[in-house]
């Protein structure tokens, strides 16, 4: 049986420049690819909401100038406060 994997790609409408020097290609597309994870593995799931706002942040970083907020902070206020562990 295979272990899951997650790929995500993304395109940046940046100049070459303004994106890390290893990423500099003309086609400025990254792609992030996490694997090797076991069957019902708990991180899969977290990872597939996470590399994606990362990412999102990144690339309007980029184009604007400007990152986007995470999303996550909300997820995890609400996780906690529904189990009675809000900070």
């Amino acid at each position: 049986m295979s272990k899951p994997n997650f790929v995500y790609v993304t395109y940046i409408a940046a100049p070459p420049e303004k994106v890390w020097e290893a990423l500099t290609k003309a086609d400025t597309r990254l792609t992030v690819v996490h694997d090797d994870f076991d069957e019902g593995s708990k991180i899969f799931g977290m990872i597939c909401n996470g590399w994606p706002a990362v990412l999102s942040s990144l690339k309007s970083f980029l184009e604007t100038g400007k990152a986007l907020e995470p999303s996550w902070d909300d997820e995890i206020k609400k996780r906690d406060a529904a189990a009675g562990t809000g900070a």
